[in-house]
């Protein structure tokens, strides 16, 4: 018995080392990526983003393209985010397909997100969410609490080398197509998320969304930073402040 147990012993050892090895390596990357942001006040980049979902006899395309600029003047966070997006839905012979333009512009208090759809222009005037501003703290401390991460082989995008971290539902279950890893990628110069994408449970892809071009420390003009109403826009209050 003595020599069944020591055996196991040592291998739960060995285990239990491993597990805090990797777990003081996957907080170490945290920092660094933390550390990495904080270094750069503005940037600029490009976006590419594509979607499929698919449930039954439907499937839903996105494709989308734009631009982001962000600024940080001490606990102030400043962007502009605009994008086109074309979504395709098919169903049996069905096939629609729509068009939507969105930006976002946060003034260092408030962000007005505004949409174009078929003609009718709406902005949903929030708070400032720290995710929108790419905050990785922000970002992993908010995928803690649902998400279980775990630290993956360095890998690189767009010539960029990148740390990488798989986020999984703590959920056992998920609805059918819908996402069950999300893989990030944040660039290990500059600690930005320059890649982000999630697989269904059999590895389908569902979402994929790339940024390149990036520029940091460039000028940025402040103008780019200030909400302009659109003419006959709609805006929604969620702020709780009046317009």
């Amino acid at each position: 018995m003595n020599r069944l147990i020591r055996p196991l012993a040592a291998a739960s050892l060995v285990f239990g080392l491993c597990t805090a090895v990797f777990a003081e390596d996957l907080e170490s990357v945290e920092k660094q990526i933390i550390a990495a942001w904080a270094k750069h006040k503005t940037m600029t980049a490009k976006i590419t983003s594509d979607g499929h979902f698919e449930v039954g006899d439907m499937k839903m395309e996105t494709k989308a393209e734009g631009t982001l600029e962000t600024a940080r003047e001490g606990d102030k966070h400043f962007l502009r985010m605009e994008m086109k997006t074309t979504m395709t839905r098919k169903s049996g012979d069905q096939e629609s397909r729509m068009e939507q333009n969105t930006s976002v512009v946060a003034d260092g208090e408030f962000a007005y997100t505004t949409t174009d759809n078929a003609g009718q222009t709406v902005v949903m005037k929030t708070k400032i969410d720290p995710l929108m501003t790419g905050e990785p703290k922000a970002l992993l401390d908010q995928l803690r609490k649902e998400y279980e991460l775990k630290l993956l082989p360095d890998d690189t995008v767009g010539g960029r080398k990148t740390w990488v971290i798989q986020a999984t539902p703590q959920k056992e279950e998920v609805p059918p197509g819908a996402p069950s890893r999300y893989i990030l990628h944040f660039d290990q110069e500059h600690g930005l998320l320059i890649k982000q994408g999630s697989v269904t449970a059999d590895g389908k892809p569902v979402s994929t969304t790339t940024y390149s071009d990036l520029k940091f420390d460039v000028k940025i003009d402040p103008e780019r930073f200030k909400f302009k109403k659109p003419e006959g826009a709609q805006i929604i209050d969620r702020t709780g402040k009046p317009e």
